[in-house]
């Protein structure tokens, strides 16, 4: 399990590819896996039963930080808790 925090927002990677998002008082569920030889993970939620895929790059990745960058260029970072 690694639980990463930013700010409000909280991800939890489960090792059987569940990921959970948490910001605020709102919880949603969905899977993640690496994709391009582990450079990149892509997290999927269901919104109103239609899957959305987001692919992040793997800007940093320790046992206590994740830094994420979206396609959009936003960078992420995460600490563990």
């Amino acid at each position: 399990i690694t639980t990463a925090d930013n700010d409000d927002e909280i991800l939890t990677f489960e090792k059987d590819g569940t990921v959970k998002a948490t910001d605020g008082s709102t919880t949603i569920s969905g899977t993640w896996e690496f994709i391009s030889d582990k450079e990149k993970v892509r997290t999927t939620y269901e919104f109103f039963d239609t899957p959305i895929s987001v692919d992040f790059t793997i800007l940093r990745l320790k046992s206590k930080e994740l830094w994420l960058q979206d396609e959009d260029d936003e960078i992420y970072k995460y600490e563990a808790k």
